[in-house]
């Protein structure tokens, strides 16, 4: 392991084998180039001597071992024993600011990918701290792992709170391969998620093959600088995505700047209130083009869901993706699944196949801002505003085979009780303020 830390003597590294009790001293005590020798380790935790004020380098990993046999490098407090089950579970924080980890196998070098490696694979990351995820002086930045379980700055003191280096899992989601972790866990910031968080083995392109996103999460501070970092996971799906600042990611030409493969159930942008059915009063922007579609090996579609995405602001960039609908037959009238945007709609939204008990609705819809859905609609489509728009909106027309139904239908049924119940309008808008 080398380049632990920015001053010598500032950072303790523990190291034991899972099921053992951690040591009550330091295994080393140094700021660069500590070997273990025992190659039955299993844990490493490295702690500051000051987390408020001590920063942790790049740290690179190197042993011989199985991809089967986890590796768990854990940057945390000293009450830490082992790895949270639970991915959104908070850590105490191990230093002040961070600038990652990458892992390989003895003898590689450095510029090895660790998706090629055992231990790359076999590596998973928890880290919580005071300041950011940030290069600073070492000669990288960046946290990459077959599993990322969670990371995570909640400063007490002000700044900090900024995730500032990119972040690659690669290993199998969350029951894939009987996987019990999430390739990326939690995400936790107060302040920015501002690099590219991606979830996907690129030497691995088949369809059994898949990473997921369990949640990122910027806030909870009204004022957070928000997401501008991309976001993928192009084989598998993304659980949740908040922030109460704006999600604002620039993109070029046709790359997203949200991907997702099966599916994406939560978009949200604004305050956090707990109740998914209601939009947030803080007027936050979502600026980041949209996809969720995978293709089997022979390039037809297979999947792509969005259930939900929220925002009192503008939706500024397209959406383009396989389907929009709620995961049962009777939920969407509890839950208002679809996009619900408080403000305007200013780029196409393209749904391959089906808008199912769901919705999209805005305030507005502004020139050029189609909808299109390919093949069937069981929902609304609507401008709520008193001076609102609805611009072209093509149903039943695309060229994607399944289902074989197509068109649209409507049955009010029960909310809750009956099956099939169309999704409720959200027309008592006023003064351009959804109630």
């Amino acid at each position: 392991m080398t380049e632990v830390s920015q001053a010598a003597n500032e950072i303790k590294l523990y190291a034991w084998v899972a099921g053992e009790t951690r040591p009550t001293t330091a295994t080393a005590s140094s700021n660069s180039g500590a070997d273990i020798a025992d190659n039955t380790v299993t844990i490493i935790q490295l702690i500051a001597d000051s987390p408020t004020t001590n920063s942790i380098g790049h740290v690179t990993l190197r042993r011989d071992g199985s991809q089967t046999t986890r590796l768990r490098l854990m940057v945390a407090g000293s009450s830490i024993s082992n790895l949270f089950m639970d991915p959104d579970q908070s850590m105490p924080a191990g230093c002040l600011n961070w600038a990652g980890v990458h892992a390989l196998d003895i003898g590689d070098a450095a510029d090895t990918p660790g998706q090629d490696t055992a231990t790359g694979h076999a590596l998973v990351v928890a880290a919580a701290i005071n300041g950011d995820f940030a290069q600073g002086s070492s000669a990288d930045g960046r946290i990459e792992a077959g599993h990322i379980h969670h990371l995570e700055s909640q400063p007490a003191q002000s700044g900090g709170g900024s995730l500032n280096i990119p972040v690659w899992g690669y290993g199998q989601g969350y029951g894939g391969d009987q996987s019990d972790l999430h390739t990326i866990g939690m995400i936790d910031m107060s302040n920015s998620v501002a690099a590219t968080v991606r979830a996907d083995n690129t030497s691995n392109v088949t369809p059994s093959d898949y990473q997921d996103i369990f949640r990122i999460r910027v806030g909870p501070g009204e004022f957070s600088a928000g997401i501008s970092g991309r976001i993928s996971c192009p084989k598998g799906y993304i659980a949740q995505i908040t922030s109460t600042g704006p999600i604002s990611i620039s993109t070029t030409g046709t790359e997203a700047g949200i991907q997702a493969g099966s599916r994406i159930d939560y978009i949200y942008a604004g305050e956090e209130t707990g109740n998914p059915t209601q939009l947030p009063t803080n007027v936050r922007d979502i600026s980041a083009k949209i996809v969720c579609r995978k293709l089997n090996l022979n390039g037809s579609i297979s999947a792509g869901v969005l259930r939900r995405l929220h925002t009192a602001g503008d939706l500024t960039q397209p959406v383009d993706v396989v389907s929009i609908n709620a995961p049962t037959d009777n939920a969407t009238c509890a839950h208002n699944y679809g996009i619900l945007v408080g403000g305007t709609i200013t780029q196409p939204i393209n749904v391959d196949r089906v808008l199912y008990l769901a919705v999209i609705s805005a305030a507005d819809f502004a020139p050029g801002a189609d909808v299109t859905i390919g093949r069937y609609v069981k929902g609304t489509i609507e401008a709520t505003a008193t001076n609102g728009n609805l611009r072209a909106v093509s149903i039943g027309r695309g060229s994607e085979t399944f289902p074989s139904y197509h068109g649209m239908n409507g049955w009010d049924g029960v909310c809750g009780t009956d099956t099939d119940a169309d999704p409720p309008l959200h027309h008592s808008r006023q003064d351009d303020q959804v109630r």
